[in-house]
């Protein structure tokens, strides 16, 4: 009896955290889409582009890096003239599938990024959260952390 309750108490507490867990699959198409928006805005950022950043993210957006909050009006206001991204590169693609219209991409970057006279950290790890409002996936927010 004992044997059976111990099988049956470690049955339940490793099972009971896979009831919470997310979807662990990805549509591919989604998967290229969704790396393929976020290196569009890398890009955009590169190229002063904040028109990009205005049709391609939430109308609530935030941004947090080590300088704090961003909203979505100041990266746009800033995209232009704020730093100067000479090169980068993007590795390392996870997905996680919140539910059917929402997700998080959480990647590894190297920059050569100037903002002002402070350089930005050479590597970073990344992440975004998409959400798909209105048949298009959106950048709902952004983070990322030496």
């Amino acid at each position: 009896m004992k044997r059976l309750m111990l099988l049956s108490t470690i049955l339940l507490a490793t099972a009971s955290p896979a009831f919470g867990q997310t979807k662990t699959s990805i549509d591919p198409k989604l998967e290229a889409r969704i790396i393929t928006l976020e290196k569009q805005g890398w890009k955009a950022w590169q190229d002063g582009n904040g028109a990009w950043y205005r049709d391609n993210t939430t109308a609530d957006f935030v941004s947090t890096n080590g300088d704090g909050p961003t909203n979505k009006a100041d990266l746009i206001k800033a995209a232009p003239t704020a730093c100067h991204l000479k090169s980068y590169s993007l590795t390392n693609f996870k997905i996680v599938m919140l539910d059917d219209n929402a997700l998080i991409l959480s990647y590894a970057a190297k920059q050569d990024e100037m903002c002002g006279t402070e350089r930005v950290p050479p590597s970073v790890y990344a992440m975004s959260t998409y959400v798909r409002r209105g048949g298009r996936w959106l950048t709902a927010s952004y983070m990322e952390t030496p």
